[in-house]
């Protein structure tokens, strides 16, 4: 069956609210400054998380909690990156790590695959606002947040299939 807004189930539906205000907390809520002038945050665990549980539909939380994060968080210049760039790794978790129960060599490999695609993002993100100096200097928080972001990710592989209920 194809799917349509009509057909996604209030339990999706739901759900993907619930992970949009996750997003939105543990990203522009709970955050920490570093020197690099941004801020690490524990965002990106749920944005995964979401791609777990939700499948595939779990980018379109993301993309939106990732926006409306740095919107709130006094970045929102970076808002429609982020809701690409999370969007995306959403997708991808969503695609190849649904399912899994835990932690194999393949989804370690797709994990940092995903964390170096939004550090990526991200440099993109700073050279195309600020300039190629600025980019490279703020590497060093895409990196933190990255680990961050990756060993809650690895954390959640494991806490997923306990929270979809398969019939």
């Amino acid at each position: 069956m194809k799917r349509t807004i009509k057909n996604i189930g209030t339990a999706r539906l739901s759900r993907a609210g619930l992970f949009t205000a996750l997003i939105v907390i543990c990203t522009a809520v709970i955050k920490f400054a570093t020197p690099f002038g941004g801020y690490v945050h524990l965002g990106d665990g749920p944005v995964i998380m979401s791609g777990l549980v939700l499948g595939i539909f779990g980018a379109v939380p993301a993309a939106i909690g990732s926006a409306l994060s740095d919107f709130l968080a006094g970045f929102p210049l970076f808002a429609g990156f982020s809701a690409v760039i999370k969007g995306v790794m959403a997708y991808i978790a969503g695609r190849f790590l649904a399912g899994e129960k835990r932690i194999t060599p393949r989804s370690a490999v797709i994990m940092i695959a995903l964390f170096i695609w939004m550090i990526a993002g991200y440099f993109t993100a700073n050279w195309a606002f600020y300039n190629l100096e600025i980019a490279i200097w703020a590497l060093g928080g895409d990196a933190i947040q990255a680990t961050a972001g990756m060993a809650v990710s690895f954390a959640f592989i494991h806490i997923a299939p306990r929270v979809i209920r398969r019939k």
